[in-house]
């Protein structure tokens, strides 16, 4: 009984260092599945969208590219960020890639940029910090403006299939008012 009190006691210990819970998310246009694609000589900026939606306090991040250092850089002047608290704005981290003219075509460049919260300027005490990395490939291409969203060609082919739908439901009207007559 004694032994189990203590082991309350000292989770209650433990729960009471952890004043709140630190969660951000980061969303791109471009992932694993979904890669870039650029043409040799193509330049394009990509933004990270941060959000701190189900934090406990504001944030402070800080950027660092930690892979394609060769092709990207972070183009903000500065890399630190703060996400204030339960906001729906999004706060952008604004990566530049450029794709050198010599680029062999096919090759494929991974882009990783991590996330790190700062810790606020409290002396003394542990704090927990947390990071993120969002990666995404870039790809190069031959040509320019190869990139068409696959959303295009949905929107056309349901364009399409009312278009069809509406010439069928058009023509059975027609037939049976030929019919009453």
């Amino acid at each position: 009984m004694v032994k189990k009190i203590i082991l309350v006691l000292i989770a209650l210990l433990l729960l009471s260092f952890v004043p709140a819970v630190s969660a951000f998310g980061v969303s791109a246009s471009y992932w694993d599945t979904r890669p870039l694609t650029l043409s040799r000589g193509e330049t394009e900026v990509v933004p990270l969208g941060l959000q701190n939606t189900l934090g406990q306090e504001p944030l402070n991040l800080k950027a660092e590219l930690s892979a394609g250092s060769e092709i990207a850089k972070i183009i903000d002047p500065s890399l630190e960020y703060y996400l204030p608290l339960k906001s729906k704005d999004e706060v952008f981290v604004n990566v530049k890639i450029e794709v050198p003219g010599d680029a062999p075509i096919g090759k494929e460049y991974n882009v990783a940029v991590t996330l790190t919260t700062i810790a606020p300027g409290k002396k003394g005490g542990v704090g927990i910090g947390m990071s993120i990395v969002k990666k995404f490939p870039v790809i190069v291409t031959t040509e320019t403006g190869s990139r068409t969203d696959p959303i295009i060609y949905y929107g056309i082919g349901a364009i399409v299939i009312v278009m069809i739908a509406l010439g069928l439901f058009l023509l059975v009207i027609k037939r049976k008012k030929k019919r009453r007559r």
